[in-house]
């Protein structure tokens, strides 16, 4: 375990280095051209990585889809030394802003075309079980989450905010708790909503289904035809 710490100590010892080198094989997995600012870490106690700045470009028009300040990862080390076991403690995220859009024509700025995409070879069930298998999250926590929304068939866009998000990933399924403020507005509709969230959204990584769990929404409903009132 010593000469393994040593000799990952030496390697990562510029973590700038292998900046590009990460954005580019995020780029390659994704179908998205990544951008990272700063990329730095800690060996000891245990992997702590940090990234700043990062960016995602659009498929479509010039502003990023996706815009993450910064992003922390803590990942235990003896178990990645010792047997090759990734486990991730935690994954903290400050103010994640998503821009997405639709033109005329229905193409948006996020979805993937299949030319797009970089070719993948046929998977078996063993590749297909071995994607998530032995991932585990202990903790995801997001600072905000700010979501615009434009389509330009319609008039006007719709705004979400997300305040402290936090959740974790096990057995294939992803928990995001909600217990925060929320703000949504919808121009086209003339629609504005200021208050609070609580429920759990589970997503299974494997089946792609989404399913809420006792979620509901209170706060302050404004319409066209009637001012801020009471929503629940």
């Amino acid at each position: 375990a010593a000469a393994g710490y040593a000799g990952l100590r030496y390697l990562l010892a510029d973590p700038d280095r292998y900046r590009e080198e990460l954005a580019e094989q995020l780029a390659s997995s994704t179908g998205y051209a990544v951008r990272i600012q700063n990329l730095e870490w800690q060996l000891w106690p245990d992997l702590a990585i940090r990234l700043d700045g990062i960016a995602i470009d659009p498929l479509l028009g010039d502003e990023p889809l996706a815009v993450i300040d910064t992003l922390a990862i803590d990942v235990k080390l003896l178990p990645l030394l010792l047997a090759g076991e990734l486990t991730i403690d935690s994954i903290k995220m400050g103010a994640v802003k998503l821009h997405l859009f639709t033109d005329v024509n229905g193409q948006s700025n996020y979805q993937t075309t299949d030319a797009a995409q970089t070719p993948e070879s046929p998977k078996t069930a063993a590749t297909e079980a071995n994607t998530t298998t032995g991932i585990a999250l202990s903790s995801l926590t997001i600072e905000t989450i700010a979501i615009h929304y434009a389509d330009a068939a319609i008039i006007g866009a719709v705004e979400a905010e997300f305040r402290q998000v936090r959740g974790m990933l096990l057995d294939n399924q992803l928990n995001l708790v909600f217990e925060n403020g929320l703000r949504y507005s919808d121009t086209d509709l003339g629609i504005a909503f200021d208050g609070e969230t609580e429920g759990t959204i589970v997503y299974n990584i494997k089946t792609n289904q989404i399913e809420f769990e006792v979620f509901s929404i209170q706060g302050d409903l404004a319409t066209p035809i009637q001012g801020a009132s009471t929503f629940e």
